[in-house]
């Protein structure tokens, strides 16, 4: 196993033409901009119930909750794209003898991994607002981006809306559950495996199979791009 020691001088933020460059290209994510009402008003001034003017006040703040993890999702998008238009070697980084193209692989790696979490904590933020805004019956704990909560939707364009994100980000999906709960995709998998073969238990060596950084690149890039469609189609329709 290769030894990889990085000098922290080698970790180079973005430059302001980097991000420049990238900010192009970066689609836009929007919020809902919903408007603050303190629960107090709504309910002495607008005669709101008080769960009325709970819902209203806290559409406003599970929105600024949004805007924050917009943020960190937009950093994260510009920071891998950063350190893979560096270049580094496609395939095992680890064998180059180009220090600060390994650390370039390295980089990308990291902030390809963290990506997908940004990505789907913002899914899921959006979820809490969808459920707030229509009213749907399921507690904020039990809340999961799954075919229960649309069922609990009266909205057939929100359904319909939701239903296509899921199967558009679907690899996306598959690529944050192998980094949170199975074997890290961006390592060369070189793990034996058992099967049977007319009733003969066989070893198969792993080959060393790793997902290119080029197929990483592609799903993020087409990813936050359907996050962007999907954000608006939602605002548009919620404004409505």
């Amino acid at each position: 196993m290769t030894e990889i020691n990085i000098e922290s001088d080698q970790l180079k933020f973005p430059t302001k033409e980097e991000r420049s460059e990238i900010q192009k290209i970066t689609p836009k994510l929007c919020c809902f901009d919903f408007k603050f009402n303190s629960e107090a008003e709504s309910i002495i001034v607008k005669k709101m119930s008080f769960a009325d003017a709970s819902r209203n006040s806290n559409l406003y703040w599970w929105d600024n909750c949004l805007i924050n993890r917009i943020g960190k999702l937009n950093e994260t998008f510009i920071y891998a794209l950063t350190n893979y238009n560096r270049g580094f070697s496609e395939g095992d980084y680890r064998e180059d003898t180009d220090k600060n193209r390994v650390v370039n692989g390295v980089m990308f790696d990291y902030y390809a991994e963290i990506y997908y979490y940004h990505f789907f904590s913002t899914r899921d933020i959006i979820a809490q607002i969808i459920r707030l805004y229509y009213r749907v019956d399921i507690a904020e704990d039990r809340l999961f981006f799954n075919q229960a909560f649309i069922n609990k939707i009266e909205n057939s364009e929100i359904k319909n809306l939701i239903k296509s994100f899921i199967e558009t980000t679907k690899n996306a999906s598959q690529y944050r559950n192998a980094f949170a709960h199975r074997f890290t995709p961006t390592l060369r998998d070189n793990r034996s495996t058992i099967s049977e073969i007319e009733g003969k238990k066989c070893l198969r060596i792993g080959g060393g199979k790793i997902i290119s950084t080029q197929e990483f690149l592609d799903n993020i890039n087409s990813s936050i791009n359907t996050l962007s469609v999907f954000l608006k189609d939602l605002k548009d329709v919620m404004n409505g």
